[in-house]
């Protein structure tokens, strides 16, 4: 099982990033990669929470369909009011655990700027629901 040290490489290798873009895909997709590091390790969260905010997300990737500039100021909010979302759900015997929220929180305030970014985190998400069903079905 992931330690607290896991955390430390995947929030520092995100702190150290201007934008979410500059994470590579093979970075959080790969087998020991950041996705399954993360499902792994959250074992105490369920994938109904995670694919509730995963349905938040992708419903903001269809409004930026055809989209290739700057996150505009609508979208940034609509990304915004999840934060408070994810704190509720952590409050309620942690349904989304302290951890996922801090990653999630740094994303959303300072990683995300352009349609590009955020795409890369929705990437990023699939990849985190598929790692977290394959443990929650007592998968690897």
């Amino acid at each position: 099982m992931a330690n607290g040290r896991d955390e430390d490489i995947l929030l520092n290798r995100i702190r150290q990033v201007q934008s979410f873009k500059e994470i590579e895909p093979s970075e959080y997709t790969m087998p020991g990669g950041f996705a399954e590091q993360l499902a792994k390790s959250e074992r105490k969260m369920k994938t109904a929470q995670l694919r509730k905010f995963f349905t938040k997300v992708k419903n903001i990737e269809r409004g930026l369909k055809g989209k290739k500039e700057e996150l505009d100021q609508a979208t940034k909010d609509e990304l915004y009011l999840i934060i408070p979302e994810l704190a509720y759900a952590v409050g309620r015997d942690e349904l989304v655990t302290r951890r996922f929220f801090n990653i999630v929180t740094t994303v959303i305030k300072d990683k995300l700027k352009s349609v590009d970014d955020f795409r890369n985190f929705s990437r990023f998400m699939t990849a985190l629901v598929a790692y977290k069903k394959a443990y929650e079905k007592g998968g690897r």
